[in-house]
């Protein structure tokens, strides 16, 4: 009967979240596109930046497009099983069954299926992180998943060091040596492939630092060490350190924007084992003493806290589906365009095939660069620009630049030809008045 429970809950979760897909996700699969058609590990033919997050999820986009499937199908179907995996081993993990039942659940939150639905590798990431908790508990081996870490995201690196030197504590010294070496291997294709050892993503997303972020990778890294090193570190440091991030990261989750749920994307990877680790250090004390009704209240929480998220941003997921399919038309409108000047770049690549310079900087590191943007723009002979805006009727969008190449003289040489509405995103389409 409580298994019946946890498969309607699944299927639940699946009917009651938005089938949305974040437009970055595109940008990997326009990776998986190029490497299957012989371009390589870029976005635009012959411009070698790594403007994706982790080379195993553009290397699994790679294997879905080369068997002809629809990726963005595929992608939500793949992070579905993976998210039901990590279920299952965050279940498997925890020795009380029946508390463990609970916690599995809490695990399936809403906002779990939301990046599920996404298309991005977070759920990848996730689940990758609990199979080798779960393969390292169990003395299994471990050695193809925590090479497959190092792949995933840039942290993804860290995390396969701290359980290889659980293996290196176990005797498994070898284990340590060749994910050193992995790693070394990686760096140095980077660097010869991209031309920067430190991946590009970086130049982006690091101009601000986020608090939560810090505390709960914090908090996991000590929790960590604890466990490898007890007799040095009390157990104290750790209790009161998981009661210290539980508020934040209660906040970051129901306060996140969900366009990329940036306050919860970075350390929702590592939910599983915050939850197992609270369970063993706090959870598990009141449910000896209480009985289930303490985490079935919290799950109950947590379920409330996320669903006013999903309900609060309602509008927003239904206006940013009908974002993503506005810019599958223009995408497929420009095909076989010249070069198109835009600042969401993912599904306009994906479905046009055309060369898109990136205005935010993240797969041309050209505009980060260059002393005059406006110059650099025009510099690339651009035959459209895809504006966004926050105005039916003009152009009202000041960030990345637009304001800079809107006062621009030679602005004047595109005119409009057609806009794409939403209900509060559009797009304006300029076109070289001389094609």
């Amino acid at each position: 009967m409580r298994y019946l429970l946890v498969l309607l809950y699944i299927v639940a979760m699946l009917l009651i979240i938005p089938a949305w897909t974040v437009d970055d996700a595109f940008i990997t699969y326009a990776y998986g596109k190029n490497l299957l058609a012989g371009s390589g590990l870029v976005f635009n033919a012959g411009q070698y930046v790594e403007g994706y997050t982790g080379i195993l999820w553009v290397l699994v986009s790679w294997a879905v497009l080369a068997l002809n499937i629809n990726i963005v199908i595929a992608a939500k179907v793949i992070n579905v099983v993976l998210l039901i995996a990590g279920a299952w081993f965050v279940y498997k993990l925890i020795p009380e069954k029946k508390p463990a039942l609970y916690l599995a659940l809490l695990y399936l939150m809403p906002v779990q299926f939301l990046h599920a639905y996404a298309g991005m590798e977070t759920i990848l990431f996730q689940t990758l992180i609990i199979w080798a908790i779960y393969n390292a508990v169990n003395n299994k081996n471990n050695l193809h998943i925590l090479i497959a870490l190092c792949l995933v995201r840039p942290e993804g690196k860290l995390v396969a060091l701290v359980l290889s030197l659980y293996e290196w504590k176990r005797g498994n010294r070898l284990i340590l040596l060749l994910v050193i070496m992995a790693i070394e291997i990686h760096v140095v294709f980077r660097y010869y492939y991209y031309g920067t050892i430190l991946p590009h993503t970086y130049d982006i997303k690091s101009n601000g630092i986020d608090i939560y972020e810090l505390m709960v990778l914090g908090g996991v890294w000590l929790t960590a060490f604890y466990y490898l090193y007890k007799d040095s570190i009390n157990e104290r440091i750790i209790y009161y350190y998981l009661l210290l991030i539980i508020a934040p990261v209660l906040v970051a989750y129901h306060e996140a924007n969900l366009l990329m749920n940036y306050a919860a994307r970075f350390y929702i990877p590592f939910l599983p084992l915050i939850i197992i680790i609270f369970y063993a250090l706090v959870l598990k004390r009141l449910y000896l003493a209480w009985g289930s009704y303490v985490i079935v209240g919290l799950l109950l929480f947590i379920t409330v806290i996320t669903g006013m998220q999903l309900r609060s941003n309602k509008v927003w997921l239904a206006e940013h589906k009908h974002l993503i399919n506005n810019l599958q038309k223009i995408g497929e409108t420009l095909k076989g365009s010249g070069p198109v000047i835009a600042w969401d770049i993912g599904a306009v690549k994906y479905y046009s095939g055309s060369e898109v310079i990136d205005m935010v900087g993240l797969t041309d590191p050209g505009i980060l660069k260059a002393g005059s943007v406006p110059d650099y723009v025009f510099s690339k002979d651009p035959e459209y620009f895809l504006l966004p805006s926050y105005s039916r009727d003009n152009v009202n969008y000041p960030k990345y630049h637009l304001p800079e190449l809107l006062s621009d003289a030679r602005i004047r040489n595109f005119s409009h030809v057609k806009s794409y509405f939403g209900s509060r995103r559009h797009y304006h389409i300029l076109k070289r008045i001389d094609q």
